[in-house]
């Protein structure tokens, strides 16, 4: 009768509470993981960014700032840090949704 539709209902909003505390705390572990990444992307950029500013001092104090392979290496860290910051973009996006999300 009606304890047991009671009983199989409060069981439902039980069940419905898990499911729901699961998918809340996936979304927290990925969330970790993508604040996770996106500092270690913004560490490894600021870090790349150093080298590319010191190349760069280098060059400028000295004459031979036309040797090829600093132009090179210059061009090759610049275009690292453009690539860091594309996938940085990405998982803050990312990250921005599953703050929407939660």
């Amino acid at each position: 009768g009606a304890a047991t539709k009671h009983a199989a209902a409060v069981a439902k909003v039980k069940e419905v509470k898990a499911q729901l505390e699961q998918a809340t705390a996936a979304t927290e572990s990925v969330r970790r993981d993508l604040q996770k990444k996106v500092a270690a992307l913004e560490e490894s950029n600021s870090g790349l960014k150093q080298a590319l500013q010191r190349k760069n001092a280098e060059l400028a104090s000295s004459a031979a700032a036309d040797r090829p392979e600093d132009r090179i290496e210059i061009d090759r860290l610049k275009m690292e840090v453009q690539s860091k910051a594309r996938v940085l973009a990405t998982l803050q996006k990312q990250l921005s949704e599953a703050d929407e999300d939660a």
